[in-house]
Order: C-alpha cells, then structure tokens, then sequence
C-alpha cells in the first residue's frame, strides 16, 4: 500500500510506504525519549506491565503495657494481661495500608520455632496502627515480643527488631522475718 504525503512548506510529494514510515516514527520516538535515570518499579498486572514509584522504606516501632507498666522493658506477675502497641514512620508511612502481626517469643532470635503466643494480626488504616489482643502468660520467664508490617504498594514491609521489647513474668519476692 502506497500513501502520498505532502510535507507542508516543501510543496513536494514523496511516495512513503507504511513499513517505512512506522521505521522512522520508531526511530525518532527512540531518539527524542530521555533515558530514565532510575528505573521505575514494575509490577505485572494480567498481561500489561505497569511502571510506578518504587515502595518506601518503613520502621516500625513498638512499646509494651501491662500490669501499670509501659515501655519496651516492663515486669510483670504472672496472669498479668499485656499488649504492644506498634508505630509505623516512614516516608509515605502516613498513607499505609495493610496489617500489622504481633508475636511472643522465649528466645532473643524470635526464632519462629520459639513463639508461644500470637498477639493477633490488625489493620494498618492511613499508617495508623492498632493495638495488639492482650497476651497473658502465666509462666516466669523472660518474653520477646515482635511485630511484622505486611507492606502495601507504596511501602515495604517490616519487622521491628527481635530483644527490643522484652517482657519479663516472675513472682514477687515475699521477705519473711
């Protein structure tokens, strides 16, 4: 198939095939399009893929209360109920969605075979975070306590670090005379 194209100004015909003018439109779009500095994030949606912004960093960090007590190192009785709170910061954290999973470990690795109580999974609404369930733990001993942030499209998930709340479960010392 042939077209006849008339270039303004020149006031000449030229005889232009499709196979060649799509050629040249494909190098000059090449040509005139600025190389990206930084890749773009890609993520596959069905058969398109999407470039966007590249999720943010997020921290998350967590204090315990209990018993009268609030910090991220508190003692308690046993039977005594405590729960964590978690804040969430990060550049775009204030738009975050998701959840956030609270966990208690006897160990200082938080070595997912060391859990002995889940503080339950809640909603992340506008980077704000829930509370955890109260956890009540009855038997004397030290407890590491861990919350993990699942992520959303514009923010990464994380973990606040294991040992950095800690809550320690004995029974008063009674002093006899």
């Amino acid at each position: 198939m042939r077209r006849w194209v008339r270039l303004e100004g020149l006031g000449r015909r030229l005889v232009v095939t499709g196979l060649l003018l799509a050629l040249v439109a494909g190098v000059l779009v090449s040509l005139l399009t600025p190389p990206v500095a930084v890749s773009p994030a890609i993520s596959t949606v069905g058969y398109k893929t999407q470039y966007g912004p590249r999720p943010q960093s997020t921290y998350l960090a967590t204090s315990l209360s209990g018993g009268g007590q609030w910090g991220t190192a508190i003692w308690v009785q046993p039977g005594t109920a405590v729960n964590d709170r978690a804040t969430l910061s990060g550049p775009s954290a204030y738009e975050a969605r998701g959840t956030v999973t609270y966990s208690v470990f006897s160990d200082s690795r938080c070595d997912r075979w060391a859990a002995v109580a889940g503080g339950g999974t809640v909603g992340v609404n506008a980077g704000r975070v829930q509370s955890s369930n109260r956890v009540t733990l009855f038997s004397p001993g030290t407890y590491y306590w861990q919350a993990t942030y699942s992520g959303d499209a514009n923010n990464t998930a994380s973990t606040s670090p294991c040992g950095s709340e800690k809550e320690s479960v004995s029974r008063p010392h009674h002093y006899y005379r």
